[in-house]
């Protein structure tokens, strides 16, 4: 159970970078026409992306406030 934690704790942690890191950077190849992803449509992504990369499901939740957001991938 200790090694599920740590590994649960690891992953959530390299999405969190992940997703902040596509938050954060300054894209210079998006065009005036091209409208920017909102912060689910990046979540998703991530989720997305992390399936195609091997895990069989990922469930994303965040919390700012009042403010929540939820995606899912896969078999959750």
């Amino acid at each position: 159970m200790l090694a599920y934690l740590s590994f649960t704790r690891s992953l959530a942690m390299l999405i969190a970078i992940t997703v902040l890191s596509a938050c954060n950077s300054n894209s210079t190849n998006t065009s005036p026409i091209d409208k920017p992803l909102s912060l689910r449509d990046q979540l998703q992504t991530v989720a997305d992306n992390a399936v195609q990369s091997g895990l069989p499901g990922v469930s994303l939740h965040l919390q700012d406030g009042d403010e929540h957001i939820s995606v899912v991938a896969g078999v959750v």
